[in-house]
């Protein structure tokens, strides 16, 4: 589904990512773990094209990526999780889900305003309803944290998304917020491919199959979640 190749990243003097290549399977959730200034969310931005590269390449379902644009991504089958800049406030979730389809399906095929189309409500409730949020209808003004999490959610996948990156989806949440989010990774379709970025080891075991630690840039361990906690008790520890 995806393969990173040597994938290099410097700002100035600073090399942030250094030869990394890893590759995340169909249907696989891969955690990637390591220390502040690993070059986690360096990785994440790479992949998701928001920055490029020095060196190496992105593959996405077997097309070269590298040198494509976000949207251009987002179009190949990569969604980008919890980007909650982009939400209309005065717009309901089921509006805001709307305008996002349109945008990734060609809005012209809709007419003047897709928001009056029956198709694309339609499509949006039923991604609503896919993460769990009861009343698509509420003005995303109103809605809490958990459920703001959720449309995010429901956007990303919105256009068809065959790989998703979530880059800390516990971060904001109070107390038994790592179980919602739990419950809500856990409830997403098996074949969707997530890349997942998370500081919360418990939450991190308990939805990975594959791990891979980032230390210094560079890949200091990957494998089943059975066989990483001595390994980052070591760089912690270090």
């Amino acid at each position: 589904m995806l393969s990173v190749e040597r994938l290099g990243k410097s700002f100035g003097s600073v090399e942030v990512i250094r030869n990394v290549t890893l590759t995340v399977n169909a249907g696989e959730r891969l955690v990637i773990l390591g220390p502040n200034g690993a070059g986690k969310t360096t990785l994440m931005r790479l992949i998701a094209g928001e920055i490029a590269p020095d060196t190496g390449h992105i593959r996405l379902d077997g097309q070269d990526v590298t040198a494509l644009p976000p949207d251009a991504r987002a179009r190949a089958g990569l969604g980008r999780g919890f980007q909650t800049a982009s939400l209309f406030e005065s717009f309901s979730i089921a509006e805001n889900l709307i305008l996002a389809i349109a945008a990734r399906m060609n809005g012209a095929r809709f007419g003047r305003d897709p928001l009056k189309s029956h198709d694309l409500r339609h499509r949006a409730r039923a991604a609503a309803r896919q993460v769990g949020i009861a009343d698509p209808d509420a003005p995303v003004a109103s809605i809490d944290h958990g459920t703001r999490r959720r449309l995010d959610l429901a956007l990303a996948m919105s256009g068809g998304a065959k790989l998703l990156l979530l880059d800390e989806p516990a971060s904001g949440f109070g107390p038994g917020g790592a179980r919602e989010i739990h419950d809500l990774i856990a409830g997403l379709p098996k074949h969707l491919t997530l890349l997942v970025i998370e500081h919360d080891l418990d939450l991190a075991f308990a939805i990975a199959d594959r791990i891979v630690i980032l230390d210094a840039g560079g890949i200091a361990h990957e494998g089943p979640p059975s066989t990483a906690r001595p390994v980052l008790r070591a760089i912690y520890d270090a």
